[in-house]
């Protein structure tokens, strides 16, 4: 019991650094749930992503604030937070393990280089940092796209999506630029194909998800899409066996059971932006206003 108070504790932290009664069928009210006493543990500047390998080791990455303040990536080891590398003020940085000992970080040169995205390997055996080339993707002849979520496999291949509808694949070795069904150029879209969330079940199966409400699948290859042209931003995807969690923007919560994705929103007006589980019957949910959600494998409860 002790250690799934840990755990659970570990993933309401993610939930909290990343975005942010009465029982609940589809569109109704919650009621509260009470899970304990909540305290800060530490602080960052525009913390933006956090991940958690265990109940005792992880990583993170804060965005920083304008020229001044340096955004930070830090392990989290023997119950304290330590920085392993600062950078210049970048949105959308990410943060990942690549393999045991090795994290790779991603950053966008905002101020400096024209959203340009960087990838970087660090080495915690002996601190060595090394560039990772990512493939030249821009809005026009200025501007990079930036990447906004980022997943690696079990076999070291890993995948990219971010603005524009734009995913790239890393093939072990190098990243290329992968076919995407949903790009967008014309100036009046620029913003519409933006992808925010992937989720890969396995190498051959997978599902991102973004603005205008998207939904894409991969299978066997390639990618294609399962819905568009929604007035809805969808911001987070999680796989859990055969079911699955989607949640966007007005508290929108789609969930995947028997092959297709169904509504299961909550009466809010709250964006929805992140998800973690311990199981299909133990998933927890955030978003802006505060919003922290629960729900026990029947409904959905406010924390």
């Amino acid at each position: 019991k002790i250690l799934y108070y840990k755990i659970t504790a570990v993933l309401l932290i993610i939930l909290l650094f990343t975005s942010c009664g009465k029982e609940i069928q589809n569109n109704q009210l919650l009621e509260e749930e009470n899970t304990g006493v909540w305290y800060i543990q530490s602080e960052v500047d525009l913390g933006s992503r956090i991940t958690m390998k265990n109940a005792d080791f992880g990583f993170a990455i804060s965005r920083g604030r304008g020229e001044d303040v340096k955004g930070k990536a830090y392990t989290f080891n023997e119950g304290k937070w330590e920085e392993f590398v600062s950078f210049n003020y970048s949105d959308f940085p990410l943060v990942a393990e690549y393999k045991e000992g090795i994290y790779w970080y991603l950053i966008h040169e905002v101020h400096y280089n024209n959203y340009k995205p960087r990838l970087y390997q660090f080495n915690s055996i002996n601190n060595e940092i090394t560039e990772i080339p990512l493939p030249i993707i821009k809005w026009d002849e200025k501007d990079y796209a930036m990447w906004k979520d980022l997943q690696i496999m079990e076999d070291g291949t890993a995948w990219l999506v971010g603005q524009q509808g734009h995913i790239a694949f890393f093939n072990g070795s190098v990243w290329e630029e992968y076919e995407s069904p949903v790009k967008k150029y014309e100036p009046e879209k620029l913003w519409a194909g933006d992808l925010n969330s992937i989720f890969m079940i396995d190498n051959n199966n997978g599902w991102a998800v973004g603005r205008n409400g998207i939904i894409l699948n991969y299978k066997d290859g390639i990618w294609s899409i399962y819905q568009e042209g929604i007035e809805v931003e969808y911001f987070d995807v999680l796989m859990i066996d055969n079911e699955g969690w989607i949640v966007g923007s007005n508290s929108k919560i789609l969930k995947y059971e028997n092959g297709k994705w169904i509504d299961a929103s909550i009466k809010s007006r709250a964006a929805l932006k992140s998800i973690a589980a311990l199981n299909k019957n133990d998933v927890w949910v955030c978003g802006e206003r505060s919003t922290l959600l629960h729900y026990d494998g029947k409904n959905w409860k406010q924390v």
